[in-house]
């Protein structure tokens, strides 16, 4: 929870009026940055390209994989930009899980939200394919109401119109949603969106890079979702 500033966490806050969860996947229910980090750099080693260290590719981890790959080129092959990221997504579709893993927490917090009524969803910029590919090896599948990845025509984060689709789906007022995310695309989405922002400080951005967005809650660990969607009775 955000602390106050004698450093002690402040007391929870809760959201009655919250009906949706909206997951990003990467860095917030998904540790897959080695995942990423190991595709590309097998991508590029067939291109004769030099590898990239772990944290340059976190940091460009958030959206999607097209920017990711032009970013991570030098800059005299962007060229290459299309081709280098269609590689890329092949290699990922294939290979979607090597180490990543669930985050603490994640599983046993989202059944019980889901126990309580609480519909949840997810919204990555990650290929929807592979998105879905995950959700099914991980078991995220059958704890979410709704999956909506990275698909040509369709808007993705930071345009909040990705979140005010989910909502109209939901048949809810943007307001009633709360957006669960650790990068910078999250939060835009969420403010422009007019949804409630959970930042969680544990996936790419800093705890004090996620303070600086101001968000309604900020979390150390998934389970605090529950005190804010549903207090337990004192």
């Amino acid at each position: 929870m955000n602390p106050t500033p004698t450093g002690r966490p402040a007391a929870p806050r809760s959201f009655p009026d919250l009906q949706l969860l909206v997951y990003d996947m990467d860095g917030t229910l998904v540790d897959a940055f080695e995942d990423i980090w190991l595709g590309v750099n097998e991508v590029l080693a067939r291109y004769g390209l030099p590898a990239r260290d772990l944290a340059a590719v976190r940091a460009h981890v958030g959206d999607g994989a097209r920017l990711l790959v032009e970013r991570l080129l030098p800059p005299e092959r962007r060229d290459m930009t299309e081709e280098v990221y269609l590689a890329y997504r092949r290699l990922y579709a294939e290979q979607p899980i090597r180490r990543a893993g669930l985050y603490p927490g994640v599983a046993e917090t989202m059944d019980r939200l889901r126990a309580r009524g609480v519909r949840q969803a997810i919204l990555t910029n990650k290929p929807h394919e592979v998105a879905r590919s995950i959700c099914e090896r991980l078991g995220l599948s059958g704890r979410i109401d709704g999956l909506w990845g990275d698909r040509e025509g369709a808007p993705s984060k930071p345009d909040p119109e990705a979140l005010r689709q989910i909502a109209r789906h939901f048949g809810l007022d943007p307001s009633q949603c709360a957006m669960v995310g650790d990068g910078r695309p999250d939060c835009l989405a969420a403010r422009g969106a007019g949804t409630l922002l959970f930042g969680v400080a544990w996936g790419q951005l800093t705890r004090e890079q996620l303070a600086a967005e101001r968000p309604d809650a900020l979390l150390e660990h998934f389970s605090e979702l529950e005190e804010l969607v549903a207090p337990s009775p004192v």
